[in-house]
């Protein structure tokens, strides 16, 4: 009895070996047909086409790194996987990939430690152009959602301490240029849509409360009832998604029309054309709408 069991799990392993070999040979041939694509629209990246075999790229190795790449990028179903790893390490209990929290509805970036030299650096800066332009001059650090959003982050996640290396920053500003405060603003109304779910943005409406300090503290006064609110999109899917592969998270983007406002031209960019919006309508149809 014995005999036949094992006999019979041999049979098995052998069989499953031969079904998974055939897997794996019939997606490599289909990978080798099949046309490669350049972009990826989920994770929003350029992919690795078929690398050219050249003398050079084989002695120094880089073909076969590329050769990988181009494997990994390319395999048929790779978008499928991409989400189904993310459902795996959600339903398991993973509540970080990359530098990405998984979060209560959101996903939230996590916030990186403070380059004291690169602050150092910034804070003279400002207060070169000041001392050369003796200007109105104020200055605005805006906090991400890891500061404003912590009641989101997944449990025993370390909450993000910007504010203390915000306000560290504004010591180093003399004391003619205003420092203005923004997180206080935006944690008075961290129960609105100030950021998006899917991106690491602030939403229209979290630039709308910063807008509203701004101005108040150079005397002009806006209200929310000067604007009339219209969704553009409500299939936003920002980076944060990209890099996960979330599922079932989009965003809606609105913006936000003066009722009062008289006609305008913008030119931007540089081509010389000027147009009647501050928006770019043609960003709704590309991958980051947010632009």
């Amino acid at each position: 009895m014995k005999n036949k069991l094992a006999s019979m799990k041999r049979r098995s392993a052998l069989l499953f070996s031969v079904i998974l070999s055939g897997i794996l040979v019939l997606g490599l041939i289909i990978n080798v047909i099949w046309p490669d694509r350049d972009h990826s629209n989920v994770e929003n990246r350029p992919l690795q086409t078929f690398p050219a075999l050249q003398l050079q790229s084989l002695e120094d190795g880089s073909w076969t790194r590329n050769m990988t790449n181009w494997f990994s990028d390319q395999f048929v179903g790779r978008n499928l996987y991409f989400h189904l790893n993310y459902l795996l390490k959600k339903g398991t209990g993973i509540r970080k990939i990359d530098d990405v929290y998984l979060g209560k509805g959101a996903l939230i970036q996590e916030a990186g430690a403070p380059n004291e030299a690169l602050m150092s650096q910034k804070a003279q800066t400002i207060q070169a152009f000041h001392a050369r332009f003796p200007l109105n001059t104020s200055v605005m650090i805006v906090p991400t959602a890891a500061q404003i959003d912590q009641d989101k982050l997944p449990p025993f996640a370390p909450g993000a301490f910007e504010q203390q290396t915000i306000d560290s920053f504004y010591s180093q500003l003399p004391e003619d240029i205003h420092a203005l405060d923004v997180g206080k603003t935006l944690e008075k109304n961290q129960n609105k849509y100030q950021y998006y779910k899917t991106d690491h943005h602030w939403t229209s409406l979290g630039a709308y409360h910063a807008a509203k300090q701004f101005l108040k503290s150079q005397g002009m006064e806006i209200a929310y009832s000067d604007y009339e609110r219209m969704p553009v999109s409500n299939s936003f899917r920002g980076t944060l998604e990209s890099k996960t592969g979330s599922v079932f998270l989009k965003d809606t983007i609105d913006i936000y029309v003066a009722k009062n406002n008289p006609d305008y031209l913008v030119t931007y960019n540089n081509d010389g054309n000027p147009v009647p919006t501050i928006y770019d309508d043609e960003a709704l149809h590309r991958k980051d709408q947010y632009e």
